[in-house]
């Protein structure tokens, strides 16, 4: 296994016969890491992190928006309190969630007029201890490439 701390950008070059590098995040390492098993290529790059995150409302208008690349939720007040990805017209080409609350699930909205895997406007839920990350296929558009949610 590889750590990389802070602020990681990994291109992996050839690595034979391997197929992908699966990418795991370490919470309780403060959010600051990202480990790398040793099965193959993976392209992983976070450039900015905002921790400590406090969800809002439980409406996609009402919810807080993200910001960085890597956030991370650790206030969820009630279940099902709101997050919002950032408009695919922000520069972010990838975006992370991580519900660090200890009690509560939480939802996860697009922008408005936008689709996150679950369609035009439509939450998922991330569950407690669970994480999601999302790369942007196109404006407006997001797909879910690790993580686990739930519609």
């Amino acid at each position: 296994m590889t750590t990389i701390k802070d602020r990681a950008s990994v291109v992996a070059a050839d690595l034979g016969a391997a197929d992908k590098i699966p990418v795991h995040r370490d919470a309780q390492a403060g959010g600051n890491s990202i480990t790398l098993s040793e099965f193959g290529a993976f392209i992983v790059q976070f450039e900015t992190f905002a921790g400590s995150l406090s969800g809002t409302g439980t409406t996609q208008g009402g919810a807080t928006l993200l910001a960085a690349n890597k956030n991370i939720a650790t206030t969820v007040t009630g279940a099902n309190s709101a997050f919002r990805m950032p408009p695919g017209s922000s520069t972010l080409g990838r975006c992370a969630l991580f519900n660090d609350d200890a009690a509560d699930s939480l939802l996860l909205f697009p922008a408005t007029g936008e689709d996150i895997g679950a369609g035009v406007n439509a939450s998922l839920t991330i569950a407690i201890g669970d994480w999601a990350i999302f790369e942007k296929k196109s404006a407006g558009v997001w797909f879910l490439v690790g993580g686990t949610v739930s519609f």
